[in-house]
């Protein structure tokens, strides 16, 4: 009687088949692995669409608003300056007064010598008024002539506003030969011969003109 084999498991199992046992498992821990691995990946076009997180939160938080213009300031209400506006006579109040000379001559007579006295008590009265002395003289002389002559003229009534003691400063003088006639077609006649002061100042000074009577123009004898 032939004693029969006794295999004991795991001690004397032949080597092929501890091979195979081996290989199986392998195989079965390779594939676990990569089932676990596909699974971690996501399927293609899965989320394709779908923005990063930074990126979402940029697109659902709102663009800041941007902030307003500072508005402009208004403009300011127009107002009478201190010493009012230098508009032409009679729009500032107070008209203008022409004084009139002898041809060639840059002394005042007695009737502008007392207008002008006039106008230097109102500059006196009112601080703030003050006077544009404007010469001029006729074409009867040369343009260089002309020039020193009209200024002379101007400087006349200056010399009337220095006793009075106003102070200086407060006229400007100007000559303007025969550059600017008056208004005759005459071009020597006795009216271009002139000095014409505007009166400026302010509210009150130019509601309380000075007394100036119109003078006529100096004719030749």
């Amino acid at each position: 009687m032939t004693a029969s084999a006794h295999v004991v498991p795991g001690e004397d199992a032949p080597l092929g088949v501890l091979l195979v046992t081996g290989a199986v498992g392998l195989a079965c821990a390779a594939a676990t692995l990569a089932a676990l691995a596909q699974a971690d990946e996501p399927r293609p076009g899965a989320g394709a669409n779908l923005p990063s997180t930074t990126t979402g939160v940029a697109a659902v938080m709102p663009a800041p608003a941007p902030r307003p213009e500072p508005a402009a300031p208004p403009m300011p209400t127009p107002t009478a300056a201190a010493d009012g506006p230098a508009t032409d006579g009679g729009a500032a109040g107070c008209p203008d007064v022409v004084l009139h000379f002898a041809g060639g001559q840059a002394e005042l007579g007695p009737a502008e010598a007392q207008a002008a006295a006039a106008i230097a008590a109102w500059m006196n009265s009112y601080p703030d008024g003050r006077v544009e002395l404007d010469g001029h003289a006729s074409a009867s002389g040369g343009e260089l002539a002309n020039l020193r002559l009209s200024r002379r003229r101007a400087g006349a009534v200056v010399r009337v506003l220095d006793a009075a003691g106003v102070p200086p400063g407060r006229a400007l003088v100007r000559g303007f030969g025969a550059y600017v006639p008056a208004d005759d077609p005459a071009p020597e006649a006795s009216a271009h011969r002139r000095v014409v002061i505007r009166l400026r100042g302010g509210p009150r000074a130019r509601a309380a003109c000075p007394s100036s009577p119109a003078l006529p123009a100096i004719e030749e004898p």
